[in-house]
């Protein structure tokens, strides 16, 4: 929550958060939350930095 309130829910330390966030969840064995916030975080990495960016092209990897 603080990410979002100090650099607003579009930036890149916040996709960062929630990937590593899903990643959490996914290993919990609660998919269907780990893939939401891995969504919300490959928007906002392909909206901010691209879809050729390597950050981005990672992220999506887990969404395939």
């Amino acid at each position: 929550k603080s990410d979002l309130t100090n650099f607003g829910q579009n930036h890149p330390t916040v996709a960062v958060r929630q990937f590593n966030l899903g990643v959490v969840y996914l290993k919990m064995n609660r998919k269907k939350e780990g893939y939401i916030l891995i969504e919300k975080a490959y928007q906002i990495f392909l909206s901010q930095l691209g879809a050729n960016h390597p950050h981005t092209k990672s992220i999506k990897t887990w969404l395939s």
